[in-house]
Protein backbone atom coordinates (compact mmCIF):
# COMPACT_ATOMS: atom_id res chain seq x y z
CA UNK A 1 0.00 0.00 0.00
CA UNK A 2 1.57 3.36 -1.15
CA UNK A 3 1.21 6.48 1.21
CA UNK A 4 -0.15 9.25 0.45
CA UNK A 5 0.98 12.96 1.09
CA UNK A 6 -1.55 15.83 0.69
CA UNK A 7 -0.26 19.36 0.86
CA UNK A 8 -3.10 21.20 2.95
CA UNK A 9 -3.08 25.18 2.06
CA UNK A 10 -3.40 27.54 4.84
CA UNK A 11 -3.97 30.05 2.26
CA UNK A 12 -1.29 32.03 3.77
CA UNK A 13 1.67 31.42 1.45
CA UNK A 14 3.44 34.41 0.23
CA UNK A 15 2.11 36.11 3.12
CA UNK A 16 4.38 37.34 5.81
CA UNK A 17 3.23 38.94 9.12
CA UNK A 18 4.13 41.73 10.84
CA UNK A 19 4.76 41.67 14.49
CA UNK A 20 2.95 43.63 17.09
CA UNK A 21 5.22 44.27 19.70
CA UNK A 22 6.55 43.10 22.63
CA UNK A 23 4.71 46.25 23.91
CA UNK A 24 3.39 46.82 27.63
CA UNK A 25 -0.16 45.94 27.64
CA UNK A 26 -2.55 48.83 29.35
CA UNK A 27 -2.94 48.53 33.33
CA UNK A 28 -6.13 50.32 35.23
CA UNK A 29 -8.05 49.98 32.14
CA UNK A 30 -8.91 47.78 28.81
CA UNK A 31 -7.32 49.86 26.15
CA UNK A 32 -6.93 50.04 22.12
CA UNK A 33 -3.40 48.12 21.50
CA UNK A 34 -4.03 47.57 17.47
CA UNK A 35 -6.59 48.75 15.22
CA UNK A 36 -6.74 46.97 12.17
CA UNK A 37 -5.79 48.92 9.30
CA UNK A 38 -7.39 46.61 6.81
CA UNK A 39 -8.64 42.79 7.16
CA UNK A 40 -6.10 41.00 8.58
CA UNK A 41 -5.58 37.62 11.18
CA UNK A 42 -4.11 36.94 14.04
CA UNK A 43 -3.15 33.39 14.88
CA UNK A 44 -1.17 33.40 17.95
CA UNK A 45 -0.59 35.89 21.17
CA UNK A 46 2.16 35.65 23.61
CA UNK A 47 2.13 36.99 26.82
CA UNK A 48 5.25 37.69 28.64
CA UNK A 49 5.64 38.19 32.61
CA UNK A 50 9.06 39.60 34.19
CA UNK A 51 7.89 39.95 37.40
CA UNK A 52 8.41 38.10 40.75
CA UNK A 53 4.85 37.17 41.35
CA UNK A 54 1.92 36.05 38.62
CA UNK A 55 -0.47 38.72 37.18
CA UNK A 56 -3.52 38.48 35.09
CA UNK A 57 -4.34 39.59 31.42
CA UNK A 58 -7.82 40.05 30.08
CA UNK A 59 -8.22 40.35 25.88
CA UNK A 60 -11.02 41.95 23.77
CA UNK A 61 -12.04 41.73 20.57
CA UNK A 62 -13.89 45.31 20.06
CA UNK A 63 -16.14 46.74 16.72
CA UNK A 64 -14.59 50.18 15.23
CA UNK A 65 -17.06 52.27 18.09
CA UNK A 66 -17.00 49.58 20.92
CA UNK A 67 -15.67 49.38 24.06
CA UNK A 68 -14.68 46.32 25.99
CA UNK A 69 -17.16 44.72 27.88
CA UNK A 70 -17.89 41.24 29.17
CA UNK A 71 -19.64 39.98 25.73
CA UNK A 72 -16.67 40.59 23.09
CA UNK A 73 -13.47 38.94 25.68
CA UNK A 74 -11.44 36.60 23.51
CA UNK A 75 -9.32 35.46 26.11
CA UNK A 76 -10.94 36.20 29.93
CA UNK A 77 -9.23 36.99 32.72
CA UNK A 78 -5.72 34.44 32.63
CA UNK A 79 -3.25 34.22 35.16
CA UNK A 80 0.52 34.42 33.65
CA UNK A 81 2.96 33.07 36.18
CA UNK A 82 6.02 35.01 37.08
CA UNK A 83 8.99 35.28 34.86
CA UNK A 84 7.14 33.11 32.15
CA UNK A 85 6.45 32.86 28.73
CA UNK A 86 2.63 31.79 27.69
CA UNK A 87 1.80 31.02 24.37
CA UNK A 88 -2.10 31.43 22.87
CA UNK A 89 -3.27 29.94 19.47
CA UNK A 90 -6.12 32.16 18.80
CA UNK A 91 -7.81 32.26 15.30
CA UNK A 92 -9.56 35.54 14.14
CA UNK A 93 -10.20 38.40 11.27
CA UNK A 94 -10.55 41.69 12.00
CA UNK A 95 -12.09 43.76 9.78
CA UNK A 96 -10.74 47.43 8.79
CA UNK A 97 -11.52 49.58 12.44
CA UNK A 98 -11.96 46.30 14.18
CA UNK A 99 -9.40 46.19 17.41
CA UNK A 100 -8.05 44.78 20.07
CA UNK A 101 -8.01 45.79 23.82
CA UNK A 102 -6.82 44.61 26.09
CA UNK A 103 -5.69 45.07 30.11
CA UNK A 104 -2.93 43.65 32.23
CA UNK A 105 -2.75 43.57 36.12
CA UNK A 106 0.61 44.42 36.21
CA UNK A 107 3.76 44.60 33.50
CA UNK A 108 2.91 41.99 31.29
CA UNK A 109 4.47 42.27 27.78
CA UNK A 110 2.22 41.44 24.72
CA UNK A 111 3.22 40.03 21.30
CA UNK A 112 1.45 39.28 17.98
CA UNK A 113 1.55 38.04 14.31
CA UNK A 114 -0.37 40.40 12.43
CA UNK A 115 -1.13 38.44 8.67
CA UNK A 116 -2.43 41.01 5.99
CA UNK A 117 -4.44 38.00 4.39
CA UNK A 118 -7.48 35.85 5.87
CA UNK A 119 -6.14 32.36 6.27
CA UNK A 120 -7.83 29.81 3.83
CA UNK A 121 -9.04 27.71 7.00
CA UNK A 122 -11.39 30.73 9.05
Amino acid sequence: MAIQTRIVSTGLEGSYPRRYGPSAMPTGAAASVYDAPERSSVRQMTFANTTAGSLTVTVHLVSASGSASAGNQLIPTMTIPANDVVNVPVAFVLNAGERIFALASGAVNLMFNVYDREPGWL
